[in-house]
């Protein structure tokens, strides 16, 4: 991980430092927008004592507020949250959970033709497990990466796509990677 972002650092250092030995100062704005996305997420749940392990699939959103500093780089924080996931035990009795995460990541892309953009994601969440059982509720930052791509339909709004992977954490209640999937608009200031 340190790696990845290492290399990241060093091409926007690059990037940065041909732009400045042409003589080309960028004019662009910082830009911010909001997003909000409605899809699926997939989380599960495995437990030291084998009572639980399995994955379920809910319906979910991501909703937040982005720079995008310049053509290449920006930034966004985010909060998602969805419907409760359900997992049943060996022993028979279910566990409902509801996950809520508020994260922040970067996002380094570059536009395809004029009015399209892809871009990948990565940053660090704070993901929170609200259990009906008392299993497990503590909010753990977890890495996160993701891909994405917007495409504009005029200066102000874009239609948005993306997918996000929450890595696993262990701890006493070992949580197996997240993912979401998501569709939604974009609102450009």
């Amino acid at each position: 991980m340190k790696k990845l972002l290492t290399i990241l650092l060093a091409t926007t250092a690059l990037t940065a430092h041909a732009e400045n030995v042409s003589g080309e100062v960028s004019l662009t704005p910082v830009k911010p927008y909001v997003f909000g996305t409605v899809g699926t997420a997939q989380d599960g749940l495995k437990t030291l004592d084998g009572n639980f392990n399995s994955r379920d699939e809910r319906v979910a959103g991501q909703i937040g507020f982005g720079l995008q500093l310049n053509d290449y780089m920006g930034g966004e924080i985010y909060y998602q949250g969805g419907d409760k996931f359900e997992y049943k035990g060996k022993n028979g009795n279910m566990e409902r959970v509801r996950v809520n995460g508020v994260g922040t990541r970067a996002t380094i892309g570059t536009s395809t033709q004029n009015r399209g953009r892809v871009f990948a994601k990565l940053g660090v969440v704070a993901v929170d497990h609200e259990t009906s059982g008392g299993i497990d509720s503590n909010a753990r930052p977890q890495f996160t990466a993701g891909v994405g791509a917007s495409y504009n339909i005029n200066n102000n709004f874009a239609v948005r796509s993306d997918y996000d992977h929450v890595f696993k954490r262990n701890t006493s209640v070992d949580r197996k990677g997240a993912d979401y999937v998501g569709v939604g608009g974009q609102v450009n200031f």
